[in-house]
This record gives C-alpha cells, structure tokens and sequence, in this order.
C-alpha cells in the first residue's frame, strides 16, 4: 500500500481506502488479500478514495476527495457505483429531496452510517456543512449552505456553527452526531439538531 487514509471493518472483512493508488483494498477475513481497482469497476477514476463506512444494508460507503464523489461497494458482488457526486466538479448542490446521484458533492471529509434510520451522513469541508443520503435522495442536515464558516452553539440550518467539517460518528441510542470539527472542537448535535461543543480543550484528558 501507498497511503492507506482510513479503515472500516464490517462482517466481511475490511476496507481501506489508498489515497495514492486511487485503489479501495479489500481483505476478507481469514481467507485472503484482495483489491479492487475503482478504475477498472467504474469506468472512471475516483481520485484520492478517503474515508469509508459500513452500512447495515450489504453495502460499505467511501468517499473519493479528488474526485468529489461518494461510492459504494456491494459486499457480496464487490461492485462499485457512484451513489452522489462528478468526478472533478467541486461543487456542493442537490436540493432536499433531490436524487443523490444528480447532486454535487465536494471534498467529503468524514461518511457515517446511521443504521436506525438508513441513512449515510457526510461532512463537506469547503461548504462547511453536514448532508445525508436516504432512500437515494439528498438532503441538508445542519450547517451553511453557501459556504459559511463559525463555531455557532444552536439550531443551524444555515449559519455559520461549523469550521472545517472532518470526521464524524453516530450514536444509534440518542440520535446523537459527533463531529470533529477541524478549526473549532469535537462538537455534538442532538436528534432536534442542535450543535454544541462536547469537550472543550480544558476537559480533555491525554491517554
């Protein structure tokens, strides 16, 4: 491997996404080393693959920041598909209800899979926003949808509460998102969406 960025582990096996080779790597578990050559499978080159999910419907999630799209990758065929997202169109667009893979997405930093309510949430870093996919249709969940940045605390549908948008997590028992939020703080936003700081500098803990 070149610059393996990120790793996701689901009942299959693992996925890393290799941000030089623009190659997803697959390794079952126990069995053997694979890997899949996203060119080869989709026909176009997803650049930069990033970070990666795995969801609760068969299928893992990986974003390609270079190639501003979202795929995914079929567990039991190994097949690759762009669900969102042109390769090299840096844009964010898609209105809320919209389909998915008309929209634009841009530098998805962060993917994670909310299996309650099947949906994949997103973090884009240029436009300083969170949006989810659900039932192959788009929607904004909380942030700027022009591209504002701030460290706002509060409901934010389009305001400047986030800076820098990277990783993300999802708590299933409260609703709760977690989100690393490059210029601010780990910030948390609730089930109503609202946003606030989880762990200020002075409370965290080295370990």
């Amino acid at each position: 491997m070149d610059s393996p960025l990120d790793v996701v582990v689901d009942i299959t096996g693992l996925y890393i996404p290799d941000n030089t080779a623009n190659i997803t790597y697959k390794i079952t578990h126990g069995i053997d080393f694979s890997r899949s050559n996203i060119t080869t499978l989709t026909g176009v080159t997803l650049q930069e693959p990033f970070y990666c999910t795995a969801g609760d419907d068969q299928n893992a999630y990986c974003s390609a920041l270079g190639g501003c799209v979202i795929y995914r990758i079929e567990r039991a065929t190994g097949i690759i598909s762009i669900i969102a997202g042109t390769s090299g169109v840096e844009q964010s667009t898609g209105e809320d209800g919209s389909p998915a893979s008309m929209a634009f997405v841009w530098r998805v930093r962060g993917l994670v899979y909310d299996t309650t309510n099947d949906r994949l949430f997103f973090a884009e870093e240029p436009y300083n926003r969170i949006r989810y996919i659900q039932d192959g249709k788009i929607y904004h969940y909380i942030g700027s949808r022009v591209g504002l940045s701030g460290a706002t605390s509060g409901f934010c549908d389009n305001d400047t509460c986030i800076n820098g948008p990277s990783g993300l997590d999802y708590n299933s028992a409260t609703g709760e998102l977690y989100l690393a939020d490059y210029q601010n703080n780990v910030r948390v936003i609730n089930s109503s969406r609202y946003i606030s700081s989880f762990a200020p500098s002075g409370m965290l803990v080295s370990i």
